[in-house]
């Protein structure tokens, strides 16, 4: 059931927008409030595209997913792409590998309470309310211990996280942290809004975006490779999220949409632990 303002006191932040519940309203979820439905209405006026790069970038995530799989990944770190209603990490993970352990990091509140409730009877998921790229914090987080052995490769997940990071918290230092902690044969999976898209469109919606507490950094495309960094990249490469392994012909709308998001997969080079 999607959920209104009515349903909390304004105190827990219902009024507020948050960017993770309105990627699961564009999802097709029900973990919504008015005010997400009211911005992310708002901002599909303003660049009509936006819902379908949510959903490329979603689709994005699976095939990423799929290729960790491949690789014996069985341990992931989702690093602030919320817990949507929608195929959420676990489930897709999980159906394919029963024994797979996934750690969510959320700032937002009430997008946190929700992972918990989610996962109260799965005993090898679990979500942390933090900075998702507070790296010393989450990994040295109770729960992150009890579920991810770091002797062993982790898959870590940043899609469509880190472009609200600004460059001021040195987004690009936590992902090196991340980096120096994982072990070889782990892998980066990153999404990222592109600078060079900067149209009056996507102007609009920053400002949306800002107004309603959540500013977005779009970076340039040698900002994101630069995340990669002691990461050997995985065909093809950092490229368009619809440009990323896709499994059919993009429709002109998703072309267009597409062009608003760069992803890569990323491995730390070196043997796997046995």
């Amino acid at each position: 059931m999607v959920q209104d303002a009515g349903d909390s006191s304004d105190e827990f932040g219902v009024d507020t927008p948050s960017m993770a519940r309105m990627r699961d309203y564009w999802l097709g979820g029900s973990h919504h409030f008015a005010a997400d439905r009211t911005l992310a209405s708002n901002m599909q006026s303003a660049l009509p595209p936006v819902r379908e790069i949510i959903w490329l970038s979603r689709s994005f995530l699976r095939r990423a997913l799929r290729l960790l799989l491949q690789n014996g990944i069985r341990q992931f770190l989702d690093l602030g792409s919320g817990l949507s209603t929608v195929d959420p990490v676990h489930v897709v993970t999980q159906r394919a590998h029963p024994e797979c352990r996934v750690v969510y990091v959320e700032k937002d509140p009430l997008t946190a309470t929700h992972g918990r409730v989610v996962l109260e009877n799965n005993d090898q998921a679990a979500m942390i309310e933090g900075d998702p790229f507070d790296a010393e914090g989450v990994l040295g987080h109770a729960l992150t211990k009890r579920l991810l052995d770091l002797d062993r490769p982790v898959g870590l997940l940043s899609v469509n996280s880190l472009h609200f990071v600004p460059d001021s918290a040195d987004p690009a230092g936590a992902i090196s942290r991340y980096q120096t902690a994982v072990v070889s044969g782990s892998y980066l999976v990153l999404a990222h809004g592109m600078v060079e898209r900067r149209t009056p469109a996507v102007e609009a919606v920053m400002a949306m975006l800002e107004q309603g507490g959540n500013p977005v950094y779009p970076r340039s495309r040698a900002e994101i490779v630069a995340l990669f960094s002691g990461f050997d990249l995985v065909s093809p490469g950092v490229v368009e999220v619809g440009d990323w392994n896709p499994e059919r012909p993009l429709h002109p709308n998703e072309r267009e949409a597409s062009r608003f998001i760069i992803v890569g997969v990323g491995r730390k080079p070196g043997p796997s632990p046995r």
